[in-house]
């Protein structure tokens, strides 16, 4: 049987080198969290896009240590004072606690420099929960949904494009060609638009 996790491994490093920017990964910045069965893997594109990657179903303790390590990657992966944008791929999260999304949001809301937030791969039911969320707190900066991490890829180089942080080049990433769904229709809100 193949190993769904170096497939996936595979897939990855293929849209980081279709993404055409620069890829900053260190060993220490994926986790698994101790007495929990809840990984994250974080990475950072051109010096100003952080990449999460949460895997299985998280608790209040685990989003503490992830959102920890999160910190510790922004301070080693992007220079200081750098506007960037954060990228949750929840391609293999199973869900959250209230707690543990509670948690996340507070600690989004304080983070200095965050032009916007992109969640791809999420299911409809975190979709909602997104959303929701969007019209309880407010936020100094956009939130996005994306149906996939090459998207949320094309989208974060946009909004950096649109700020003049990067070229107006667009990325090598192909374009993604499906029918509109619910979520694609009602993906932007924030301050400002992509």
């Amino acid at each position: 049987m193949p190993d769904s996790t170096k497939s996936d491994e595979q897939a990855l490093e293929t849209i980081l080198k279709n993404s055409g920017l620069p890829v900053h990964r260190e060993p220490e910045w994926r986790k698994k969290i101790p007495y929990s069965n809840f990984e994250t893997d974080f990475l950072v594109l051109n010096k100003n896009i952080l990449v999460s990657r949460p895997s299985r179903h998280a608790t209040l303790p685990d989003i503490e240590q992830s959102t920890e390590l999160n910190l510790k990657v922004r301070h080693q992966g992007i220079p200081q004072n750098t506007p960037y944008i954060q990228i949750g791929n929840y391609q293999q999260l199973q869900g959250a606690t209230l707690g543990a999304r509670k948690y996340f949001i507070n600690y989004l809301k304080n983070r200095k420099h965050l032009l916007a937030v992109i969640f791809c791969s999420t299911s409809p039911l975190f979709n909602f929960s997104i959303k929701l969320g969007h019209r309880i707190y407010s936020f100094d900066f956009n939130i996005q949904l994306a149906d996939d991490l090459p998207e949320a890829i094309r989208l974060a180089h946009k909004i950096l494009s649109n700020k003049e942080l990067l070229p107006a080049r667009k990325p090598l990433l192909p374009p993604v060609i499906q029918p509109p769904t619910e979520s694609s229709r009602l993906r932007h809100w924030g301050r400002g638009r992509a």
